[in-house]
């Protein structure tokens, strides 16, 4: 971060969207590993899916932040890897939060402005 050549709130916003992005692309990977179970008959997707790609990726969205709806769930060996991508997510939405308010700090710290007297 302090080699970023920007504003303070930018490099806020920067932090942020790559931490989002990457949760995102690992939700995605998940997903992909779902639908791949599937497609080779590892499990399959129950309860009220819609029958497209989206139900795969909701699936994987719902167990990487530990929300777990219910209304599509996972069977056979499918629930394995849900259940690891559940507890995947909850250690690394944890770090990231770890990561992100010490660095944020830092850089409140760095421009903080003076206090008017």
């Amino acid at each position: 971060m302090p080699r970023l050549h920007i504003a303070p709130r930018a490099t806020i916003l920067v932090v942020m969207g790559g931490v989002f992005v990457a949760h995102f692309l690992e939700v995605s990977i998940y997903a992909a590993a779902l639908a791949l179970m599937q497609g080779v008959g590892l499990g399959s997707i129950g309860g009220t899916p819609e029958g497209d790609l989206f139900d795969f990726f909701y699936l994987s969205l719902t167990s990487f932040t530990t929300l777990g709806v219910g209304d599509v769930v996972p069977t056979g060996p499918m629930r394995v890897v849900t259940s690891f991508e559940a507890l995947n997510g909850f250690v690394l939405i944890g770090w990231s939060t770890a990561f992100s308010f010490p660095a944020m700090e830092r850089l409140w710290e760095r421009h903080r402005r003076p206090a008017r007297s």
